[in-house]
Parts: structure tokens; C-alpha cells; sequence
């Protein structure tokens, strides 16, 4: 319980560090994304630490670069392309601050979020 609360601790403080810079959706996204990491792969204080950044700057890359709603098929496909480049880089460094155990998990969650991503347009593709 005090990990727990240490930990949400420390992600306030880096809100709050980092609120000057990037816009409330981009801090609130960032901070539930580190909860769900902090749970899932039981980080460490100092993992925290480290992971943080990345992910409060790939969610502003991922918030600069989303295609507005009149964006033609072209546009969404270039953004696209742009994310998943983006991400093979954001997963190696996300990965340097983990230890092999909780690779394994990152690699199974991020399994998860795909096929659950594919689940959904197939059934979206059947109406």
C-alpha cells in the first residue's frame, strides 16, 4: 500500500513538472498509461522515473500528429505510417529500463492491445 502511494505520488509531481509544457489531455493520458504499467509490470521507483518521460513524449508525438476529422485516406494512412515508426522507437526505450521478466509482460500487453485493436474492426467491418 505505501508503494502504491509513494507511486502516485511521484506521478503528481511529474504532472505538475511537466504541465507547463504539455496540454492536460496529453499529462492525463500519460499519467493513466503509467498507472496501468506501474500495475502491470510493478515498476520501480526509479523505472518510474525513467519510463515517464518516454511516455509523456510519445503521447504528445501521438496528440501533435493524429489527423484531424476531415483528413483525407492519404493523410490518415501517412500518420499511420508515422505512428508505427514511432512506436518500434518508443518500445526499445520503454524496454532498456526493463528487466526480462517484465519484457515479457510488456510484450504480452502490448499483444493484448493489439489483438483486442483487431477484435474490434473486425467486428466494426461485419455491420
Amino acid at each position: 500500500m505505501k508503494k502504491v502511494l509513494i507511486l502516485i505520488v511521484l506521478v503528481l509531481m511529474f504532472s505538475i513538472a511537466f504541465a507547463e509544457d504539455y496540454s492536460e489531455d496529453v499529462v492525463k493520458r500519460t499519467d493513466w498509461i503509467m498507472k496501468s504499467y506501474t500495475k502491470e509490470l510493478d515498476l520501480s521507483e526509479e523505472q518510474i522515473k525513467n519510463i515517464r518521460p518516454i511516455i509523456l513524449e510519445r503521447t504528445a508525438f501521438m496528440e501533435k500528429n493524429r489527423p484531424g476529422k476531415n483528413a483525407t485516406r492519404d493523410e490518415r494512412f501517412k500518420a499511420l505510417k508515422k505512428f508505427r515508426e514511432e512506436k518500434s522507437e518508443y518500445d526499445k526505450r520503454v524496454i532498456e529500463h526493463l528487466d526480462k521478466e517484465q519484457i515479457k509482460k510488456f510484450s504480452k500487453m502490448q499483444d493484448k492491445r493489439r489483438d483486442a485493436f483487431h477484435n474490434v474492426r473486425k467486428r466494426d467491418n461485419r455491420r
